[in-house]
């Protein structure tokens, strides 16, 4: 249990930090100026944003954008989560990782950041504090690594929708190629926009993240079985450059591919 039990707001000069524990809370669609980050601590929450439906609990946090819809309800038993609002003018709004929504991994420091906020909003280095919650939501935005590492069985055992278990078989037997994803759906009995919005709910990535995850997976088979060159497994696996296959490859698994294959795979 965290040390506050009891709603609290405290606002600062660009920022605001919202301790919230409302078990049932529903607000219909609306949105806010400023980016907005949602920290359960306890019990589920969902937003619906364009059409798609995100649930998660502790452990993940989602980042919404500035003037970005969104309807949201908490768990009706447990409702305590941390709300951070940051004025548009500190971020970089030309940057791809501001313009989406996001589900993340919850960060012990950022949420140890906000609660120092609230507990102690008069200290004078507040200002410090401030540039320090930045940067991390930027690193922690940039990187990846939010999305770590799914193999395909623990994907296939997440849903019962045979649509979706189609899909992935799909992108499982065609990784080597860059499928349509318009083909994909329609193979699997469902729209484009369907598929995205069934993936980001069951699985919280989209289709082409999952794509991604099949990709590296099986890299890092082919270099555990095979003495192939990194160009070569990264052509092998469907990424027509080997630089994007190293970024990609760095990002989700936190690792070279060069070591990999030099020194073997090593369990995050």
């Amino acid at each position: 249990m965290s040390e506050i039990e009891i709603d609290l707001v405290k606002k600062f000069e660009d920022f605001m930090i919202i301790h919230q524990n409302q078990p049932g809370k529903k607000l219909p669609p609306h949105h806010h100026p400023e980016y907005q980050v949602i920290i359960p601590l306890q019990g589920e929450i969902a937003l619906e944003v364009d059409h798609n439906k995100l649930t998660l609990g502790p452990g993940s946090m989602v980042f919404v954008p500035s003037e970005v819809s969104h309807s949201f309800y908490s768990s009706a038993k447990k409702g305590e989560r941390l709300i951070f609002y940051l004025d548009p003018k500190l971020l970089n709004k030309k940057s791809k990782c501001f313009q989406q929504t996001r589900i993340l991994s919850s960060n012990q420091l950022l949420i140890e950041l906000l609660f120092h906020c609230l507990l102690h909003f008069e200290s004078k280095i507040i200002p410090i504090l401030k540039n320090t919650l930045i940067g991390l939501l930027e690193e922690l935005l940039n990187d990846e690594k939010s999305t770590p590492l799914i193999s395909t069985d623990t994907l296939l055992r997440k849903t019962s929708d045979d649509r979706l278990i189609g899909a992935l078989t799909l992108l499982m037997n065609n990784f080597e190629e860059s499928p349509s994803m318009e083909e994909v759906a329609k193979s699997s009995g469902m729209s484009l926009r369907t598929m995205n919005r069934l993936f980001l709910k069951e699985f919280q990535q989209s289709p082409k993240q999952i794509l991604n995850q099949i990709r590296i997976q099986k890299s890092i088979s082919l270099f555990s079985s095979s003495k192939r060159s990194v160009t070569e497994v990264a052509l092998m696996v469907g990424f027509q450059s080997t630089s994007r296959f190293i970024e990609t490859f760095r990002r989700l698994t936190g690792q070279l591919p060069s070591q990999v294959r030099r020194f073997g795979w090593k369990e995050p």
